[in-house]
């Protein structure tokens, strides 16, 4: 993946889910709740997984996606947006997405969150994901 980053447009999620037929199966075997699947979720459940399981690489994928592409600041709770859920499920497509926009994107909202917390005089210096 690291080495097929495309800088492509993004494209809209409604529609390219719905272009592509995008389900998700991959969501509703592994998690109980895919309205609330937050990082640690994923985490918990990749660790959990035998080596053998036919959703090991897609799980994978999700954990990169949800602790590298679209990293928060905050180390908490953050939601995996559930057009994510249905892309990992289409490895095919997953080689071809614009990942490269899409963290940029993610990078220029934590940049733009970080100059205003500039102001502050406690903040000498600050890390960007």
């Amino acid at each position: 993946m690291l080495t097929r980053l495309c800088c492509d447009e993004l494209p809209s999620k409604k529609s390219f889910a719905e272009k592509h037929s995008l389900s998700l199966s991959f969501a509703h075997r592994n998690f109980l709740d895919i309205d609330k699947v937050d990082r640690l979720d994923v985490e918990e459940k990749f660790l959990s997984m035998a080596e053998d399981n036919e959703d090991l690489v897609k799980m994978t994928l999700l954990y990169f996606i949800g602790y590298i592409i679209i990293r928060r600041k905050n180390k908490g709770k953050v939601l995996l947006d559930p057009f994510f859920l249905k892309l990992v499920n289409h490895l095919d497509l997953c080689q071809t997405f614009p990942w490269d926009t899409l963290s940029f994107k993610y990078c220029l909202y934590i940049l733009a969150d970080k100059m205003k917390e500039r102001s502050k005089p406690s903040l000498n210096s600050w890390n960007l994901p």
